[in-house]
């Protein structure tokens, strides 16, 4: 945890603006989305060297409770492509601009590093991972 908040404050910060300009720029254009999109879905690891998530689903294996790790579950491809085109770029556009005008404020980087890290599911309903 301190390794990461040393990252943010010294190197994540102005780097995470520089990636997160440059992936909505190449969302702007056709040819450049697919490569705009990858770019957001790394925007956590860029800005606090986030580890991959994986969801713990409590299920009964053999009569007895376990927790089964993996990835979680996507939206259907359509669905995410018409709320991307509809809602998702204005959406992520003002989560943006709210997540690093709060991460300007000591109190307001935890709050702050929270929208940007959920970037990726407020562009497209991609479950970040």
């Amino acid at each position: 945890m301190i390794l990461r908040a040393i990252w943010f404050l010294l190197i994540g910060w102005w780097l995470g603006a520089i990636w997160t300009i440059l992936a909505y720029l190449f969302c702007l254009t056709i040819i450049g989305l697919p490569v705009g999109l990858i770019m957001f879905y790394t925007l956590p690891k860029v800005l606090t060297l986030k580890p991959t998530e994986t969801e713990q689903i409590q299920t009964m294996v053999d009569g007895r409770p376990a927790t089964v790790s993996g990835v979680p579950e996507e939206f259907p491809f359509l669905l995410r492509a018409l709320y991307f085109f509809v809602l998702g770029w204005q959406v992520a556009g003002t989560a943006i601009v709210l997540g690093y005008i709060l991460c300007l404020t000591i109190i307001g980087i935890p709050a702050g590093l929270w929208i940007l890290n959920r970037i990726p599911l407020l562009m497209t309903l991609k479950r970040a991972y």
